[in-house]
């Protein structure tokens, strides 16, 4: 009996862990900011569109536009051992990015909760895309 309890427990204790693994990360724009600021492994991704980028985007960001044909074919070509810190508009296709590159075999992913309007309204800054670099 106590050997069926043990493994009992230790079935529902992996299969959280692995349910725990699963799951992305959101963050609110303040500590999404500090984040990058300070991880060494940081890799901001913006996965608007063109036209949304050209209003500005977050300093250093890479532009992979969740919609673009080529998307898959760039996140299959991402460093595994980054942490991945993704934004849309306002987090919807943020999340979906964030949910794929899960699936593709990436461990640290960071969805910024509320996108570049939540971003906006806290007060953070915006570049120009040609000043991202």
């Amino acid at each position: 009996m106590r050997v069926l309890v043990f493994i009992m427990v230790a079935v529902a204790t992996w299969s959280c862990q692995s349910q725990e693994k699963q799951k992305q990360e959101n963050m609110d724009p303040k500590a999404f900011s500090q984040a990058i600021a300070e991880d060494k492994n940081a890799v901001v991704v913006d996965v608007r569109t063109d036209r949304e980028v050209a209003g500005g985007m977050i300093k250093g960001a890479v532009h992979m536009d969740i919609n673009s044909p080529d998307f898959r074919d760039r996140a299959a070509k991402l460093q595994k051992d980054k942490t991945y810190y993704v934004y849309c508009l306002s987090g919807g296709r943020s999340a979906s990015a964030a949910s794929y590159f899960k699936e593709i075999g990436i461990e640290n992913v960071v969805n910024l909760d509320g996108g570049i309007r939540g971003w906006q309204n806290s007060g953070l800054p915006l570049v120009k895309p040609q000043d991202t670099k």
